[in-house]
């Protein structure tokens, strides 16, 4: 597989406000890819379409302190279920009311857009339409998969199904339920990963 299109599988969407994740990450010899929620990291190659920034700063120390190789079978992945919001399109609409920032002002006082939920988005307008933010662009619904007593998107989990010599390893701990929780590494031929939990 392309390195290239590997690393955009896993940066964020435009839906994301977080600009500095659009992007694959160069450091030194490693070549970052996240979007918060996932994140890849291979050897750099010459051609590979990267920039050199500080953001996220621990990026690289969370790989080197989740690395584990109590790898478990990973399950056959259900059908996807459709976004309800975009109706599985993956796109969706900025409210024009508040310039498709979720926010408004008046009277010199800011308010949450309470007709996008805050969102900037919604499902029927015109003009041209945006990624998604409920699904991150996916036109797919979460799902928790269960894997090592832990719930796992089926959105990321369907995005490494399909790396060759995929291994999953979750953390060993009980889940504790909380922002503390440990990922999930995974690495397959050339790389490595990080996967958050869901909290359900």
């Amino acid at each position: 597989m392309d390195t290239n299109a590997l690393l955009q599988r896993f940066v964020a969407t435009t839906a994301d406000a977080r600009d500095f994740l659009h992007t694959p990450i160069l450091r030194g010899e490693l070549v970052y890819a996240t979007n918060g929620y996932i994140a890849v990291r291979d050897p750099a190659a010459p051609g590979i379409e990267a920039s050199n920034r500080e953001r996220p700063a621990n990026i690289a120390k969370l790989f080197d302190n989740n690395k584990r190789a109590d790898y478990v079978t990973m399950p056959k992945l259900p059908p996807a279920k459709n976004c309800g919001y975009c109706d599985g399109s993956g796109r969706a609409y900025r409210r024009t009311e508040c310039d498709g920032e979720g926010v408004f002002t008046h009277h010199d006082r800011e308010y949450d857009c309470m007709g996008c939920f805050s969102t900037g988005q919604v499902e029927h307008g015109e003009g041209a339409t945006v990624p998604c933010d409920r699904c991150n662009g996916s036109g797919h619904a979460q799902q928790p998969i269960v894997i090592g007593g832990r719930h796992y998107d089926r959105r990321y989990l369907a995005k490494i199904a399909d790396l060759p010599s995929l291994q999953f390893a979750p953390p060993p701990q009980a889940p504790n339920n909380d922002l503390t929780d440990p990922p999930a590494y995974f690495r397959f031929n050339g790389g490595e990963g990080l996967l958050m939990s869901m909290r359900v």
